[in-house]
């Protein structure tokens, strides 16, 4: 829980504003070279004039300067392919003091928070700034539920300005996980600061820059203050696996715990060194608001680099266009120079003599500008014929070539070519053409790993948050990674799963995937299925309510709720706790008249089969038995055969 205070010592204010101007001022020294390039980056990409600077302007007064932006496209690119992604954050158990089951609803109110929040968009303008610019932030915060709730809620809030953010200097981190200090000052009209802080004047300071000034014509800047104070706690290990705060008010229950029947109790303690945060409001010249201590590790101000590399301990960010900017400013002169020859050319002078346009000078004035279907001129012998333009000067080839060649600076500076452009390539081959994209993305993927990399600092942020944000016995809302949602019951005893869900229960670490949007996993695996289903026909039988769950047709929960009801009739898809319920309250189906008349049926046909097979089985052994006693009675017959051919034959024999 948050504690307030309130320094009335008016010493203490004056050595806190000291220290809040100095860590501007080394802030602004440290990153200043790198706040005035990304002002120019951001001009360069979406502000008309930002890609020439006023001393070229200047130079050339009164001639055009065109400007042919090649950078925003790449730049729409990489922000293009980041919104069809998606991160997604994940809780994973550290110990065994730490509950899996609290581990799922962690990452589900973690959900829940981005949801809430609107975090998606957030994220997608602090990666703008990132690419075009060179850095983006936002911040994590508690709020009221609403203006008549005592419970708090986590939310992400955006910076829509990074440029308002002074980073610590000293920290090595580039996302900033170790920053000791963080200040964010923003700019609000004085009718405003009035308003809301009419009992605090504001007293005027100087400033080498006006609007990094606490105050100037257009408002009073108002500065929250992050500060990182180390101190000394001693913290209690529960027999349920949380570890709380040793305070004075567990201390004093301390022995009563022992005689409650079920109670946790205390384990062991000891003592720890570790942080606190506190947060001030200011005006430069007076603490508006705070100090409140906050029982946190991190100071919730994320940093999202674009690209990060630190030099002899210079810590550099860099955006996806700054290494294209010469290039892009070279293209820009040299296809002026080419547009402004070719239309010098078309307004080449006439070869006249005074004769020829005397009485009609205002027309041939005109001529370069005016729009007409003729000039009338005056014969002269004197003349050689009617008036002629002179010879037009060509656009030299060299001119063109140095064009071309700084249309290829720019693609290789930012990574993009023709084909990840969307143009046409030499390659034929469909991996061919997947390869010339896969490098594009490559050179690009640092700002994607950056932006990974900031989202899991920020789940770890509200995952250390949540204790002293959650602390009451509460039901919350909880979101699946398919936007499902449901509502869990926290730091109280649930008899439905016979468990305690307390916040500070174990240990947890934060993972981070990134891939697809769930829409678009869902769109291809759709695809993928009804393709699959057109191989193996077996697939679409006994997946057909996975296939359409993926669908986004009109009524798809309806359709596969019916799918699902005869698969489990089958026997092909095993049933949910609901559908068990359902089929056990609905009981056995009444019998259907048709299905039993065409059992019936069926049950006569085999009766039928079944006695003719018996038959056939009679008449068979019929005839094996007959095949035996003929080949039993032949050799007998054959033998009586032969005595009555030889009675026949020799009839005095038989006398004999």
């Amino acid at each position: 829980m948050a504690k307030k205070k309130k320094i009335v010592d008016s010493e203490k204010v004056r050595q806190l504003i000291t220290e809040i101007n100095k860590h501007i001022f080394d802030s602004d020294a440290a990153d200043g070279p790198e706040r005035d390039l990304m002002i120019e980056d951001l001009k360069f990409v979406y502000d008309e004039e930002g890609q020439w600077d006023k001393r070229t302007k200047t130079q050339r007064a009164g001639r055009p300067c065109y400007t042919f932006n090649r950078v925003q496209q790449s730049v729409n690119q990489v922000l293009g392919e980041q919104r069809q992604n998606s991160v997604s954050i994940k809780i994973r158990a550290v110990d065994d003091k730490s509950d899996p089951d609290l581990a799922q609803v962690q990452a589900g109110m973690i959900r829940n928070i981005e949801s809430s929040s609107n975090a998606d968009s957030i994220y997608k303008d602090a990666f703008k700034y990132a690419v075009a610019g060179g850095f983006g932030a936002w911040r994590v915060l508690p709020e009221h539920r609403n203006d008549f709730s005592f419970d708090q809620e986590i939310f992400i809030k955006p910076i829509h300005n990074p440029l308002t953010v002074y980073f610590d200097p000293l920290s090595l981190d580039p996302i900033k996980r170790d920053q000791s200090h963080c200040v964010i000052a923003e700019r609000i009209s004085k009718d405003l600061y009035k308003s809301l802080y009419d009992s605090a004047p504001v007293d005027i300071m100087t400033a080498d820059r006006d609007d990094r000034g606490w105050i100037n014509s257009e408002g009073v800047r108002i500065a929250e203050y992050f500060k990182k104070v180390p101190v000394r706690k001693e913290i209690a290990l529960m027999s349920d696996g949380r570890v709380v705060p040793y305070d004075r008010e567990l201390k004093k229950i301390e022995k009563e715990l022992l005689d409650v029947e079920g109670a946790p109790t205390i384990e062991r303690t000891r003592t720890v060194e570790t942080f606190n945060i506190e947060w001030y409001k200011v005006d430069g010249s007076n603490i508006l608001e705070g100090p409140i201590v906050y029982d946190w590790k991190y100071i919730p101000v994320v940093k999202l680099p674009g690209r990060y590399v630190n030099i002899e301990g210079r810590q550099k960010t860099q955006s996806l266009i700054r290494p294209a900017r010469d290039a892009q400013k070279m293209y820009n002169y040299n296809r002026t120079t080419e547009s402004e020859m070719v239309g010098n050319a078309l307004r080449a002078p006439y070869m006249v003599t005074a004769e020829q346009i005397k009485g009609y000078e205002k027309q041939w004035n005109e001529a370069g500008s005016a729009n007409r279907p003729y000039i009338v001129y005056n014969s002269d012998p004197k003349g050689g014929g009617m008036p002629q333009r002179s010879a037009q000067a060509e656009v030299p080839a060299a001119l063109i070539g140095m064009s071309q060649q700084d249309a290829d600076d720019i693609k290789a500076a930012t990574g993009f070519h023709d084909a990840s452009l969307g143009m046409r390539g030499n390659e034929s081959s469909g991996e061919a053409i997947k390869s010339r994209l896969r490098s594009a993305d490559l050179g690009s993927f640092e700002f994607f790993d950056n932006l990974k990399t900031a989202i899991q600092f920020t789940g770890e942020i509200i995952l250390d948050q949540m204790p002293s944000v959650y602390d009451t016995e509460r039901v919350v809302r909880i979101l699946g990674l398919d936007g499902e949602e449901d509502f869990q019951l926290i730091n109280a005893y649930d008899e439905a799963s016979d468990s305690s869900l307390g916040m500070s229960q174990g240990r947890y670490d934060v993972t981070v995937d990134l891939g697809p949007t769930f829409a678009t996993q869902r769109s291809e695996s759709f695809s993928n299925l009804l393709s699959a289903a057109g191989v193996m026909p077996i697939i679409g039988d006994i997946a057909s309510d996975l296939i359409m769950k993926n669908s986004d047709a009109k009524d798809t929960d309806e359709i596969v709720k019916r799918l699902r009801k005869d698969l489990v009739a089958r026997g092909v898809a095993e049933p949910t706790e609901e559908e068990a319920e359902q089929i056990a309250a609905q009981g056995s189906p009444p019998p259907d008249p048709v299905q039993e008349a065409l059992v019936a049926d069926a049950m006569s046909k085999a009766e039928l089969n079944q006695a003719r097979a018996v038959q056939t089985q009679a008449d068979t052994m019929e005839t094996m038995v007959d095949t035996e006693i003929k080949k039993t009675k032949a050799p007998i017959e054959i033998k009586q055969d032969k005595v009555d051919l030889v009675n026949s034959t020799f009839p005095d024999r038989r006398d004999r």
